[in-house]
């Protein structure tokens, strides 16, 4: 599949009410060509919502939707030119692969409708892109989960959409499948050009293959970047502990320094503004673990996924555990094991 004349995408002041509830709250998007941008955010945060409205396939209550600057509200989803991929693959169970890759093509009207050479050369290039060539006369029942959701996206792609929209794509699939399957995206964006976005609530999915973020809590739009950006400088409590773990830290000031009686916080440099600040969200994997019998925190529970080690320390009674996370080969080295007292230094922070 080669490059081909894909088209940017503008959502404007995106407002929409089901019966009462304001699932989007004037949301303003632009998405750029060939971009591969995902929707990341908590059920209910209004991200579907606009896929669907860009897709043709809800009515927003106010706004517009452009695609490469025209308005297309008053275009059915049909003539959109959008490929839509949803999580449940919605293949026809009494079609084959093949038939079910073809069908958009064969039930377009007699005048744009390719011969039926031209639909299957389409669907056996599509078929050897989505790596299924073998399984062309299997029906749905016959495939796995990753088969079924790859026909699914050479559906979508049978009709060459200007555009292609995914809804929590490899969100019913094993972890392996889908950390296989989303690289294969990131690769098929590359390669074609593609304006894609997809909607997650994965933040790793998100932070793996878009190319920038779109964060969203409660119909509105919280910060839009690259996903390094956002994970190093997100924009406010929302998004630093919904993009990723972050230790929230309770501060006392005196004479102008933030502190804490059990963490060391001297390494995090603060605004003047934020002066006065009542936390401070410090990721896991940027705190210091040292064992010291004079430490002020104590060693509650330690376990071991893989190669990253993750200790729980209570700094003080009645406070939520601080989460450290380090190389798990540093775990013995350190002599660190449930009871012994440890030393905590923060060495990167947010506060807002």
């Amino acid at each position: 599949m080669e490059k081909g004349a894909f088209m940017s995408i503008d959502a404007i002041d995106i407002t929409k009410d089901f019966d009462g509830f304001v699932a989007l709250k004037s949301v303003s998007l632009s998405v750029n060509r060939g971009e591969l941008l995902a929707l990341l955010g908590p059920s209910g945060s209004g991200k579907t919502t606009l896929l669907l409205i860009i897709a043709g396939l809800e009515w927003p209550d106010a706004g517009d939707i452009k695609i490469e600057g025209k308005s297309v509200l008053r275009v059915n989803a049909r003539e959109r030119g959008v490929g839509f991929v949803f999580q449940h693959y919605a293949l026809f169970r009494h079609m084959t692969v093949f038939d079910n890759i073809a069908f958009g093509l064969t039930v377009r009207n007699r005048n744009s409708r390719p011969s039926k050479a031209d639909i299957a050369k389409r669907v056996h290039e599509l078929l050897e892109l989505v790596q299924i060539e073998r399984l062309v006369r299997r029906y749905p029942s016959e495939l796995s989960g990753g088969q079924r959701q790859r026909v699914a996206l050479a559906r979508a792609l049978a009709i060459e959409p200007i555009v292609l929209l995914l809804d929590e794509p490899f969100g019913a699939l094993d972890a392996k499948v889908r950390k296989e399957l989303r690289r294969w995206l990131r690769r098929l964006n590359e390669e074609t050009g593609m304006t894609s976005i997809f909607v997650t609530h994965d933040q790793e999915e998100a932070m793996e293959i878009a190319n920038r973020i779109v964060v969203m809590s409660q119909g509105r739009i919280e910060q839009i970047g690259k996903p390094a950006e956002i994970y190093e400088n997100p924009a406010n409590p929302f998004v630093c502990e919904f993009l990723g773990n972050a230790n929230r830290i309770a501060l006392t000031w005196t004479n102008g320094k933030m502190s804490h009686p059990a963490i060391d916080l001297d390494a995090i440099t603060f605004k003047p503004r934020l002066h006065g600040a009542e936390h401070v969200y410090v990721r896991p994997h940027d705190i210091d673990l040292v064992k010291d019998a004079a430490g002020a925190g104590t060693v509650r529970f330690l376990s071991v996924v893989g190669p990253i080690a993750r200790v729980d320390v209570e700094v003080m009674a009645g406070e939520k555990p601080i989460e450290v996370e380090m190389p798990a080969h540093r775990l013995q080295r350190a002599g660190l094991e449930v009871g012994v007292p440890v030393k905590l230094s923060a060495l990167k922070g947010h506060i807002y």
